[in-house]
């Protein structure tokens, strides 16, 4: 069986900047989410410029680092990280979504500045990670998808349930993208 693998960010991604949108132009009722520099849209605007299925790395201040996996399309602002897999038959983008998600204290601490701290394109590209075989990389994203959802369905559950849930998920997150002992 193959062993895992470690390259960096850059070696298994493609990393683009979004574009500046015009705050004006921003609603709450537009069509698309704008991504900018936070963890909720900045607005919502008519346009997009990424398909669903992107994963956006939030570029600079107290959020930075902060990954997510875009379920719509979407308008990527000049304050955020937009990235694709090179071969997805080599890497799965929902993969390396789970390792930047349980990276993004790590890549957080990577930023630099004194005023207004950024995330640097090169040291995320530079960022090496654990590349399994894909059989296991989609078995890892299967798992953890599944977990997801039953984390979002927790409406009408106790309160110790949700909590026993989130636990679950944070714990099964952990222990299967831990690539620090062999499989």
């Amino acid at each position: 069986m193959s062993k895992t693998e470690y390259k960096t960010i850059g070696e298994v991604s493609i990393i683009e900047i979004g574009k500046q949108v015009n705050k004006n132009l921003l609603s709450q009722t537009g069509k698309y989410p704008v991504i900018n520099g936070g963890v909720k849209p900045t607005g919502y605007w008519d346009k997009f410029n990424y398909k669903k299925g992107c994963i956006t790395v939030i570029q600079g201040g107290p959020t930075a680092g902060f990954a997510q996996y875009m379920e719509t399309d979407f308008w990527a602002g000049a304050h955020s990280y937009i990235l694709n897999t090179i071969d997805e038959s080599k890497v799965s983008q929902k993969f390396l979504f789970y390792i930047l998600k349980i990276n993004e204290p790590t890549i957080n601490s990577l930023k630099q500045g004194q005023i207004l701290p950024s995330l640097r394109r090169e040291s995320l590209k530079n960022f090496s990670i654990p590349i399994p075989p894909i059989e296991i990389q989609n078995t890892i994203t299967n798992l953890l998808d599944k977990l997801q959802e039953y984390s979002q369905n927790i409406q009408g559950l106790l309160p110790q349930e949700v909590q026993f849930r989130e636990i679950q998920h944070q714990y099964y997150l952990n222990r299967l993208l831990d690539f620090t002992r062999e499989r």
